[in-house]
């Protein structure tokens, strides 16, 4: 499905929303809560992207005044969160290199001067390699305090490899989410949202969603400016003579924000919920330390109560938080950095104390109302995190997740399967309440258009989406993002012909818009449509020529065209970017038979029959056609 800046917390959760109550859920349910600032409505008005690029200094001009704390954040899994993979410390194990997932399918780690490369292999049952496909790692992921992920760069674009690091196993295997028998290996995109919360600053390609320019990543690791705002005015401040009071507020300190804003600088990457929806004209990455998080993208979360309070159930630690007595309690004053200092990582010798320290900031007076003897029956280091925010068992090394359930429970909970029910869905922080009608709108049609989980998006859920969606249209008639999603509707009704229009008119916006190429090749594609096609095919793979399936698509299209030389290199192509696309290879048997190449086209008919027998649940919804 396309990407209109709608970006998934990544979990997968299979239980969601009853999305037909959604609208209504959405506008008018209340919650029982203690008193909260009332902020008034957000302007209609369309919130304006930033302009201030050029007043971002990096970190390291930070440090010049702030050593100390510069010095010890660098240690924080924040300032580790992205690095090249030639600079970035080695936690890996590099003796042992090679790892054997359930199925046929092999995978190898190789160092090299730049960095890392990573391999699939399949072999047939005799041994003999059928392929091997490696892939040069640009960038490593992660802290490696759970592990590290692995991201290959083309033409400034960023693919996931297949491969990850996991520390508490010391040892490679699938990344998570990987299905070993089918994943997709090598050519996983990474889109804004994901890369959003690991990169301290990229280079922002407004023109098309998840695409960078050079060089793409421009600050690696999560720097100062994520939370301080751009630098400039402030550095130059310091820079001058005299100083002067003001000169402290030319940078934010969210210390001293009001809760919702100060709140909203770790929520920009620590809330994930059930869907984000960026608001009109926006980019993730225009958020800024001092806004709210709902000037820059409307979040949508399990509504208190209805998923349970069972520990299993996977929240994000924003809303765990949020849920907790202790937060709703506090008045605003408790928050994110009320126990956790954003500048140094807390030594695990010391974890316990740190944490105890910081409950008695509020509890001191009152204690804990177990006997000490008791206490230290159930809990001999007397950790009060033990008790009130124990690991949540069922996370294995599912990502962004918690794993100390931040719902600060009176006693410890049960750690039985949460319910399986679906779960109504509002909107973060009561954020509707203050949000512009056709913003709501627009990102609850966005949201029923797209679906959640693996449950399929019904006609009525689209028909509800394109009502809300149309008069959006109507008031932004430039945004392409909505165009997108009224095509998806549309074709979700089975009504074609208006799902080709919204997107035709998309791309008089963005001819080059990536999504929608992609959707209207397919479209034509799966329709026999063959000369339009033809066209939209290339287009697509002129936007963007690292998609397998995509040149196998367009090889069927020029076999039938009778264009068989292109076809085969099309074809050939198909399988160096995914070896796996085991059907091309019948395709290539027949076409090589077409142009006179016998030796050619019985190899891969043999490669055919080889591959089957190793992969033979392998998808076919790209097999090119055959006959003309």
């Amino acid at each position: 499905m396309a990407r209109w800046k709608l970006w998934w917390s990544g979990l997968a959760a299979a239980c969601l929303l009853a999305v037909l109550l959604l609208g209504p859920d959405v506008r008018n349910r209340k919650h029982a809560s203690t008193r909260r600032p009332q902020a008034a409505p957000l302007s209609d008005v369309l919130i304006a992207p930033p302009t201030d690029e050029d007043d971002y200094v990096g970190s390291e001009a930070c440090g010049i005044c702030h050593g100390r704390i510069w010095q010890t954040y660098r240690q924080h899994p924040m300032g580790r969160s992205l690095g090249a993979t030639r600079d970035v410390e080695q936690i890996e194990n590099f003796e042992i290199t090679e790892f054997s997932p359930p199925g046929p399918r092999r995978y190898r780690v190789e160092r090299t001067a730049d960095g890392m490369r990573h391999h699939e292999t399949l072999a047939d049952n005799d041994g003999a390699i059928l392929y091997d496909q490696g892939e040069e790692v640009r960038f490593a992921l992660g802290s490696g305090h759970r592990g590290r992920a692995y991201l290959i760069e083309h033409d400034e674009m960023l693919f996931k490899s297949s491969i990850a690091w996991f520390s508490n196993l010391n040892e490679w295997g699938l990344s998570p989410g990987y299905a070993p028998e089918q994943h997709k290996r090598f050519e996983r995109r990474i889109v804004d949202g994901c890369i959003n919360c690991h990169a301290g600053r990229m280079s922002v390609n407004r023109a098309q969603p998840d695409t960078f320019k050079r060089p793409v990543v421009v600050e690696a690791a999560i720097g100062c400016e994520r939370c301080h705002g751009p630098g400039r005015r402030h550095v130059e401040a310091h820079e001058s003579a005299p100083r002067t009071a003001l000169d402290f507020e030319r940078i934010v300190n969210p210390a001293q924000l009001e809760s919702a804003q100060r709140e909203s600088v770790c929520a920009q990457c620590h809330l994930h919920g059930k869907a984000t929806v960026v608001r009109t004209g926006q980019k993730v990455f225009d958020f800024r330390p001092g806004q709210r998080l709902e000037e820059n993208r409307i979040v949508f979360v399990t509504a208190p109560g209805t998923a349970g309070e069972s520990a299993a159930s996977a929240l994000s630690q924003v809303e765990q938080m949020h849920a907790s007595a202790c937060f709703r309690k506090s008045d605003g004053q408790l928050g994110c950095t009320s126990c956790h200092d954003p500048h140094a990582p807390v030594p695990s010798s010391s974890r316990i104390e740190f944490y105890r320290e910081k409950c008695l900031v509020c509890h001191e007076s009152r204690g804990c109302s177990l006997a000490a003897d008791e206490r230290l029956m159930r809990e001999e280091s007397d950790s009060c995190i033990a008790c009130h925010m124990p690991p949540l068992l069922h996370v294995g090394n599912i990502l962004h997740v918690s794993f100390a359930d931040h719902r600060v429970l009176r006693s410890s909970p049960s750690q039985k399967a949460g319910p399986t029910a679906p779960a109504k869905v509002v909107v973060f922080d009561h954020a509707d309440e203050r949000l512009p009608k056709l913003e709501l709108d627009r990102a609850i049609g966005f949201m029923l258009v797209s679906g959640t989980g693996d449950e399929t998006v019904q006609p009525g859920e689209a028909r509800r989406a394109e009502k809300l969606l149309l008069p959006v249209q109507e008031a932004y008639p430039a945004d392409i993002d909505t165009l997108e999603v009224l095509g998806a509707a549309c074709l979700i009704q089975g009504r074609v012909a208006e799902a080709e229009q919204w997107w035709l008119d998309a791309l008089k916006l963005d001819s080059r818009r990536e999504s929608v190429l992609e959707h209207l090749a397919v479209l034509y594609h799966d329709q026999r449509r063959i000369p339009q096609a033809h066209e939209y095919l290339k287009r697509y793979l002129d936007v963007n020529p690292w998609h397998g399936s995509i040149y196998g698509r367009l090889a069927g299209v020029l076999g039938v065209l009778g264009e068989w030389r292109e076809g085969i290199a099309a074809a050939e192509r198909g399988l160096q970017l995914n070896p796996t696309l085991v059907p091309l290879h019948d395709w290539l048997a027949h076409a090589y038979r077409q142009v006179g190449e016998r030796a050619e086209s019985d190899r891969h008919k043999k490669m055919f029959e080889r591959m089957q027998r190793r992969l033979p649940g392998i998808d076919r919804s790209s097999t090119p056609d055959r006959e003309p």
